[in-house]
């Protein structure tokens, strides 16, 4: 909305965003990784400090 310089986030999501040409999959794919892997979490409940 704003590089566009919109003036509503309607104009932007009703007008100009075509649902059918968003590739949600592949953006979630280009996501970086960070944490810890699944795998090795552990089920222990976290501790509160302070």
């Amino acid at each position: 909305m704003t590089a566009m310089r919109h003036s509503s986030l309607e104009l932007t999501m009703n007008v100009y965003t075509d649902p059918a040409l968003l590739d949600v999959a592949q953006a979630v794919e280009t996501l970086p990784t960070f944490g810890t892997p699944a795998s090795e979490v552990s089920d222990q409940p976290l501790s509160v400090a302070g």
